[in-house]
């Protein structure tokens, strides 16, 4: 298994991403979209252990920061930071597909 870490491009956002993935093409991926505030911090460790395990179950994982969260760009004052959240979760799927040619990919 391996873990690639990179950004990608949302809306005006660019956001910290880690893929973890094994060898070989996959039918399904996931995307693991973190909670925020506080929250985020305490779940950082358990969902990098949880993307690690579905990769290892041939299954690629995809963990980013929100737009304004974590290591991305914005400040948590942004205006629109709610509709920016929710466009982050279509550019993180189609970040997945672009980077493991997935035919699907589930959100949690």
């Amino acid at each position: 298994m391996s873990s690639t870490h990179f950004w990608f491009r949302s809306g005006t956002y660019s956001l910290l991403a880690h893929l973890d993935a094994v060898s070989g093409r996959a039918p399904l991926g996931l995307v693991i979209v973190p909670p925020f505030g506080w929250e985020e911090v305490c779940a950082y460790r358990p969902l990098r252990f949880m993307a690690q395990r579905f990769a290892e179950l041939g299954i690629p994982t995809l963990r980013y920061d929100l737009p304004s969260a974590g290591d991305s760009s914005g400040d948590p004052r942004d205006p629109g930071l709610f509709d920016a959240w929710v466009q982050s979760v279509g550019d993180a799927v189609e970040t997945l597909r672009a980077g493991t040619a997935v035919d699907d990919v589930a959100v949690l």
